[in-house]
C-alpha cells in the first residue's frame, strides 16, 4: 500500500467555482476537488486543508482576497464555528436565489419540474428561520 501523501500546512491561494448545496465552495488545488468552508463563488481566498483523500478534502477559508459582490458581514458572534448559519457571509438577496435554484435543481432531478416558478417569499433578512425541510411521498391509492 502507498503511503498517504502529507497535506501542506500552509496556506495556498484558490477560486471559489459555485457553492455547493451544503453551503461550502467549491475550488481546486492541485487535482483535488475542494469543499472551502466561508466562501463564495468567485472568490480569490487562501485556504488551509483540513483534510484530503487522493481526489477530494476539505479546506477552511483563511482569508479573502478578492471578495465576492455578495459578501457580507456575518452578523452572528458565532459564524464560522456554529454550523447553523453557513451562509451568513452571502446577501439575503443571493441566498433566495442559491436556495431557489437548488430547490428547482432538485424538483427537475425527480421529474417534478413546476409548470411556472414563483418569486421567492421574502421578509426582513434576520429574525426569522430559513431552513425548511419538506418531505414528498406518493400515495399510490390516490395516485398523487
Amino acid at each position: 500500500m502507498a503511503a498517504r501523501r502529507k497535506l501542506p500546512p500552509e496556506p495556498f491561494e484558490t477560486t471559489i467555482e459555485r457553492v455547493l448545496d451544503n453551503g461550502r465552495g467549491l475550488a481546486s488545488h492541485e487535482d483535488r476537488r475542494l469543499e472551502v468552508h466561508d466562501a463564495l463563488p468567485g472568490e480569490r481566498v487562501q485556504a488551509r486543508y483540513l483534510f484530503g483523500r487522493r481526489f477530494r478534502g476539505q479546506a477552511q477559508a483563511v482569508a479573502v482576497l478578492e471578495p465576492s459582490a455578495s459578501r457580507t458581514e456575518p452578523r452572528c458572534p458565532h459564524f464560522g464555528t456554529c454550523s447553523a448559519c453557513v451562509l451568513q457571509h452571502m446577501d439575503a438577496a443571493a441566498q433566495l436565489e442559491f436556495k431557489q435554484s437548488i430547490l428547482l435543481r432538485q424538483l427537475n432531478e425527480a421529474g417534478l419540474a413546476p409548470a411556472r416558478v414563483l418569486a421567492p417569499l421574502a421578509a426582513d433578512a434576520w429574525n426569522y428561520r430559513r431552513k425548511a425541510r419538506l418531505s414528498v411521498r406518493y400515495v399510490k391509492k390516490k395516485e398523487r
